[in-house]
């Protein structure tokens, strides 16, 4: 006996489905959320590179000055 064939759907009703999950639009929120969080960790990396000798230099200033014995 020959092995049963794989049902096909027809061209038509396949092109149906694709173009029905093209125009799904469920997961198009969470992607702009991820690229919003992506963009703004991006910006507060580079802001952290940028202002950290600084900060660090304050706060061992500010230290000092507190521990100081007579300020």
């Amino acid at each position: 006996m020959p092995a049963a064939a794989p049902i096909q759907p027809s061209n038509a009703s396949a092109r149906r489905s694709l173009l029905a999950m093209l125009r799904d639009g469920r997961g198009a929120v969470m992607t702009e959320y991820v690229v919003l969080l992506g963009v703004v960790c991006i910006a507060v990396s580079a802001a952290i590179i940028g202002l950290g000798p600084k900060l660090v230099g304050n706060y061992e200033r500010s230290q000092g000055i507190l521990l100081s014995p007579f300020p």
